[in-house]
């Protein structure tokens, strides 16, 4: 990655094509970077210093411009190629994040070829059948055959998606299609939680047409079991002072059945309310899910 590339080195290209790609994820976007090859030299002396120089320079966590902009820029490309080992790094970081819960996704970007012994196409699948189960998609940059052959295959295994970057364009283009999978699922997210929106006003007219259904029904019973009583009265086939009583078991029934329509209501808003959280927890967990990106 210290090879020219553009204006600078292939590593200074993919700083800024990272970088571009960081900005625009989601807010509720998981990111942690990895980087490899920045200590030591490619001189054989270095070998075992410059393999051994891995490390997770940011997150897990929310994406901040200018703490990832501090981590990205504190190292520079100049040693050995160690895939197999950061893979490994990976599996380990990731292991916390169960795929039945997350979605885990790692974007892979190299100019060459394991270089530091490993087997990177072993590490791949022995990370895609661990319980992450990540999709590993790699970009190839400046890439010989060989190394694009060994880089497919990594992708390959994890069922990922293999591209090959010529310049600094084509680079930014593979980043701009990540950016686009994240938008999609950012409207998705949207456009769900919407529906749901709309769902609890639909709900709360439904609420709303129950009760007044309820209060017009009961209304109406309270209103003809006092004429009845009053025509009773009247017909004097009860006494003006078992109408009193009548009137009184009416009140004491129909008040009654008011409160059952109370604590209907209460349960209808109750369950409406439920079942809305737990349609938006279900869009955010998938929605976390598709946007956790390693």
């Amino acid at each position: 990655m210290a090879n020219p590339a553009g204006s600078g080195t292939r590593m200074d290209v993919a700083k800024e094509s990272i970088n571009n790609f960081l900005s625009a994820v989601p807010e509720e976007a998981n990111v942690s970077l990895r980087v490899y090859g920045h200590k030591g030299s490619s001189a054989d002396s270095d070998k075992e210093l410059s393999c051994g120089a891995i490390e997770q320079v940011y997150g897990f966590d929310t994406y901040n411009e200018d703490k990832f902009q501090n981590a990205l820029n504190q190292f520079e490309s100049s040693g050995w190629t160690p895939l197999a080992d950061a893979l490994k790094q990976s599996q380990e970081a990731l292991s916390e994040f169960d795929s039945s819960n997350h979605t885990n996704l790692i974007y892979v970007v190299s100019d060459g070829i394991e270089t530091c012994d490993g087997d990177p196409i072993a590490v791949a699948k022995e990370l895609s059948d661990s319980n992450a189960q990540p999709i590993i998609n790699i970009i190839g940059f400046q890439t010989d055959a060989e190394a694009q052959q060994q880089l497919e295959e990594m992708a390959e295994v994890t069922g990922g998606i293999f591209a090959s970057a010529k310049d600094e364009k084509e680079l930014q283009e593979e980043f701009e299609r990540a950016e686009a999978v994240l938008e999609a699922w950012e409207d998705w997210k949207k456009d769900s939680l919407y529906e749901i929106d709309v769902q609890r006003v639909e709900n709360n007219f439904d609420i709303m047409k129950v009760h007044n259904d309820y209060s017009f029904t009961t209304l109406s019973t309270r209103n003809n079991l006092n004429s009845y009583a009053d025509v009773l009265k009247r017909v004097e086939l009860i006494t003006h002072k078992q109408k009193k009583e009548l009137k009184s078991k009416i009140r004491e029934t129909m008040d009654h059945i008011d409160d059952v329509g109370d604590q209907l209501e209460e349960d209808m808003k109750e369950l409406s309310k439920q079942t809305i959280e737990d349609a938006k927890k279900t869009v955010e967990e998938r929605y976390e899910k598709q946007t956790s990106t390693d």
